[in-house]
């Protein structure tokens, strides 16, 4: 009603404004409720463990082998299994230890080198100073040896000289014994540093070879 002096009541558009703005609000935050309460009683499999990636898992803290004429790091696990001196024979042998992996050997003959012996792949050396310079390791030998020694392996077992890197050795045609041996182009498996011969002989097993083992060792070798 209309009255003479008095201004006419507007609407109350404000607290219309305000009052549906409450509404979406309490109207999102039911919502949010309600969708977080079926998120969290989902029967689908949960972990509390963190997603870890683990680096480096195969390295290992290596142990150091000092001995009188020569010293090299071999890994934690790998133990002594036989020193033989002999008139005939002077070596070492150490053996993994580690589940899964107990299936490697490495000989290592000092100054008196077997009077057999075969090689499925050889790892060629090149004396540097006190220590070795590796080469590339080879495939198997009977893959690259040719000529007439190559028919005659094909044909049977009996070992045969055969040539990597200019270094010739007696292959071993017999891939599944998986044996590594080194050598030098100038001494062959007698490779001399000083006044002393090394001939690593190594035998891998294992489902899974790995000649990355031997030569880690080799690296590391200093003669004395």
């Amino acid at each position: 009603m209309y009255q003479h002096g008095k201004r006419t009541r507007r609407p109350r558009n404000i607290a219309l404004f305000f009052g549906t703005v409450a509404l979406i609000s309490l109207t999102v935050i039911i919502s949010w409720l309600i969708v977080r309460k079926d998120i969290a009683s989902t029967t689908a499999p949960k972990t509390t463990v963190p997603i870890t990636t683990e680096i480096g898992a195969d390295d290992q803290v290596l142990q150091k082998i000092d001995e009188a004429l020569f010293s090299l790091d071999l890994p934690t696990d790998w133990k002594l299994q036989e020193r033989r001196t002999e008139s005939y024979a002077n070596y070492y042998a150490w053996v993994s230890t580690k589940k899964g992996a107990n299936d490697r050997r490495l000989t290592l003959h000092v100054n008196i080198m077997p009077p057999i012996y075969k090689l499925v792949r050889l790892q060629p050396l090149t004396v540097d100073g006190n220590k070795f310079i590796l080469g590339n390791i080879s495939d198997e030998c009977i893959n690259f040896a040719g000529g007439a020694n190559r028919s005659v392996a094909v044909e049977g077992t009996a070992p045969f000289d055969a040539k990597w890197e200019n270094i010739v050795f007696v292959c071993d045609p017999i891939s599944a014994n998986q044996t590594i041996g080194t050598a030098t182009a100038v001494d062959g498996i007698a490779a001399k540093v000083g006044n002393n011969k090394f001939f690593f002989y190594y035998e891998d097993r294992n489902s899974k070879p790995d000649s990355s083992i031997l030569r880690g060792i080799i690296q590391s070798f200093r003669g004395k």
